[in-house]
């Protein structure tokens, strides 16, 4: 026992050094230099681990009274190789400072977590304004493709240099100021600090492969899975083949860190029943939501039934489809019902159609615990056998003289008509 647990302990410290040893993150300061390049189509200044030696200045405003000031602030992109750009800070500037005078100043930004490609860059637009929320475009600074896997979580200290000088105007005992952003040189050292990315490295991915084959039950069976630190996604697949039952088995799932989703799969091919199964799920920790789908297959019943369900842990609706056909029968079913917990109400549909008999059927059903309602509809078609000729000639004539009065009626309702 004593053994048992100290192996148990070396196994775990070796998984945790693991795991420790290869989750690597880049801090970096981010200066805003006054140099420019074209990363992913699209050419900025540099938003570079460097401070430049050359510093740009961009007037504001000019002429803007004392008891003015003006509010600084960025909005951040990633930028794909292709020039798609996705914004992470949901369409508004952040970290905004408020310029009151000559300096630096700085305000922080929660940075979200965000899955990169080695090809991404990441653009900064910087904002102004002088009211509480920047909203008038400055410039525009970005990254050189970080060939990192993903963009970390951190509190981003963004510094903006400004200046106040005096235009030089004077009416009535008013002074007026001119409001410039300044960058690119240790004087006017405008940057973002503790900007942190992981770097795509495929060292940081994990596979294992296993497989087997027993000569006595005749089966084979592979398993395999992989786990990759830079993405944090934990993938499996396992299967196996059993050549006296003549039975084919599958099963793999994904564990996303990141997205905290998982999904999984699993289907089933058995080769002297002739039955083909398939099945598979999704959970999303996130939107609370889980799906199944699972569908069925039969070469000797000649029957296929496929079934989606979902249950939505926010809503706390539940909500399932199911259905058959019988090639044998040429019948046709299905049924779906919902569940309501916040709502409290309850439906249920079901359907039939049979190609033999030409029949239709179909059954709703719906109950309301707040309204205290129930609702039933109870349908049937079914379609005659043959129609004589000249009973589908006068069918069709009324049905024609129907659209006819109809449609007279609707444009020149001064028409009468006595039906």
């Amino acid at each position: 026992m004593r053994w048992t647990f100290c192996l148990f302990l070396l196994l775990l410290v070796l998984l945790c050094s693991f795991f420790v040893s290869n989750v690597e993150a880049t801090t970096e300061t981010r200066y805003m230099r006054s140099d420019s390049a074209t990363v992913n189509g699209l050419s900025t200044y540099v938003l570079g681990s460097s401070q430049s030696n050359t510093p740009v200045q961009l007037l504001l405003e000019e002429a803007l009274l004392s008891s003015y000031h003006v509010h600084m602030g960025i909005r951040v992109w990633v930028r794909v190789s292709g020039g798609t750009e996705t914004e992470i800070t949901s369409g508004t500037a952040v970290a905004i400072a408020d310029g009151t005078g000559t300096g630096l100043k700085s305000a922080t930004w929660s940075c979200p977590e965000k899955s990169l490609t080695a090809t991404d860059s990441i653009v900064v637009r910087v904002y102004y304004s002088t009211s509480s929320t920047p909203n008038m475009l400055v410039t525009t600074f970005g990254t050189e493709q970080l060939g990192a896997s993903y963009l970390n979580a951190s509190t981003w200290t963004v510094y903006y240099y400004v200046q106040r000088i005096l235009s030089g105007g004077k009416k009535a005992q008013a002074i007026f100021y001119d409001w410039y952003f300044d960058f690119g040189s240790s004087t006017y050292d405008s940057k973002v600090s503790n900007f942190v990315y992981t770097i795509a490295s495929s060292s940081k991915t994990w596979h294992s492969l296993t497989w087997t084959f027993d000569l006595a039950t005749r089966q084979w069976s592979h398993g395999y899975w992989t786990f990759n630190l830079n993405t944090r996604q934990w993938f499996h697949n396992f299967w196996s083949l059993e050549l006296l039952t003549r039975q084919w088995n599958s099963l793999s799932w994904m564990w996303t860190l990141i997205t905290r989703a998982w999904s999984g799969q699993s289907w089933t091919f058995e080769i002297g029943g002739k039955m083909w199964n398939h099945e598979s799920w999704t959970f999303d920790l996130v939107t609370r939501g889980w799906n199944r789908q699972s569908w069925t297959f039969g070469l000797l019943s000649k029957m296929w039934n496929p079934q989606y369900w979902t249950f939505d842990l926010l809503t706390r609706g539940w909500n399932q489809q199911s259905w058959t056909f019988d090639l044998t029968t040429r019948t046709w079913h299905g049924q779906s019902w919902m569940l309501d917990l916040l709502g409290r109400a309850w439906s249920h549909q079901f359907w039939s159609f049979d190609f033999i008999q030409k029949e239709w059927t179909h059954v709703y059903r719906f109950f309301n615990i707040n309204v205290r309602q129930w609702n039933m509809q109870n349908w049937n078609f079914e379609f005659a056998e043959a129609f004589n000729p000249g009973m589908q000639g006068l069918l069709l004539l009324g049905i024609l003289a129907v659209i006819a009065v109809i449609i007279i009626a609707y444009k020149h309702p001064h028409i009468p008509i006595n039906l």
